[in-house]
């Protein structure tokens, strides 16, 4: 597959969704604001070292093939 990749790529690619940073810019009120549970937290914090991991080994090794 990697012979194919540049035909793999999304360089056009647009975010869809709200950051947490369009809550106040567009003035969401709190009401319609949903606080985060310990399961999200914990979540979030599994996705950033996962992503961390990735980037590790990506760097160090410079081969794609020993990411899952």
């Amino acid at each position: 597959m990697s012979y194919d990749s540049s035909n793999l790529t999304t360089p056009d690619i647009k975010w869809l969704g709200v950051r947490p940073s369009d809550l106040d810019r567009f003035n969401i009120p709190e009401q319609c604001r949903l606080p985060m549970t310990d399961e999200d937290i914990k979540t979030g914090k599994r996705l950033v070292r996962h992503c961390w991991q990735h980037a590790f080994l990506l760097r160090h090794t410079r081969d794609f093939s020993t990411l899952d």
